[in-house]
């Protein structure tokens, strides 16, 4: 049965919020998030069995569940999700419900959804860790100019690196909907003078790039992130979400004068400010 109609929060065409969403180690939190998944995620929670990842699946999805029902005008128990045509999740559309993108990904204690009005988005966080096999990884998932760069890196600077590169590669290739094992090496990032990754080249093609808008987003400390559109994009806000249903904005304002501008950049640094509650 369809619960009731909630307020819906404006979202602009040309903006995307960013909402993070940290782990709370409390069985009470994660028995009342458990209420609003449905049976196939209750399912997949009950698979984990590690009771800390299993709890961190619970709470993720369901103020995703939540989140996502304030924009579409829903009850979280109401939000319904298919996938796309590689298994990206998606909201199944309803009549007189608004037309959202939206991406999750979670690393550590730490989860950040992107949710955009009718364009497709693609987010990843990581949480920043010593990774011994990573020029491994990178020779087998980047492209030889990325795994080159690394290699000339040593210490901090070659972890951040890779990182920083890990996350606008699987935000880029998440915007598009496509697998990510079989398409990382189809994105290929350049690091500018400031060690920030700008996007080079997709499928080889350097014109393909620029139709996308790529950005940096900041993260809680030990973390890094990145989020990507095929369409542009001026704003970014982010968001904190917390048990008591409150959030603080953080609106970075304009990040481009014009979409052609926002399209062209390979990357956007959010400049965060104070704000307001949802």
């Amino acid at each position: 049965m369809m619960g009731r109609r909630i307020d819906t929060p404006s979202l602009e065409a040309d903006e995307i919020r960013v909402w993070i969403v940290r782990f709370v180690d409390d069985d009470f939190a994660t028995t009342r998030h458990l209420e609003v998944l449905d049976s196939h995620e209750r399912e997949r929670a009950a698979r984990f069995v590690h009771p800390h990842h299993r709890d961190r699946f619970i709470q993720y999805h369901a103020v995703a569940r939540r989140i996502l029902g304030r924009y579409l005008g829903l009850a979280a128990t109401d939000v319904t999700f298919t996938h796309g045509r590689d298994g990206k999740l998606e909201t199944m559309s309803r009549p007189g419900c608004p037309d959202i993108g939206f991406n999750l990904s979670h690393s550590g204690d730490c989860c950040m959804l992107a949710v955009r009005h009718r364009h497709p988005v693609g987010i990843d966080i990581e949480q920043l860790r010593p990774l011994p096999e990573m020029t491994g990884i990178a020779a087998r998932w980047f492209s030889p100019g990325e795994a080159k760069l690394l290699a000339a890196l040593t210490g901090d600077a070659r972890e951040r690196a890779f990182f920083a590169l890990w996350t606008h590669k699987e935000a880029v290739v998440k915007a598009l909907g496509s697998s990510l094992a079989a398409n990382l090496d189809r994105v290929e990032f350049k690091l500018d003078a400031r060690g920030c990754p700008q996007l080079a080249s997709l499928d080889g093609n350097r014109p393909n790039a620029r139709r996308f808008s790529v950005a940096r987003v900041d993260a809680p400390d030990g973390y890094v992130a990145a989020l990507a559109s095929p369409y542009p994009f001026s704003r970014v806000s982010v968001h904190a979400w917390s048990e008591n249903h409150q959030s603080w904005l953080k609106d970075t304002g304009n990040i481009g004068n014009t979409a052609k501008r926002s399209a062209r950049a390979g990357e956007r640094s959010v400049a965060l400010s104070a704000g307001i509650v949802l």
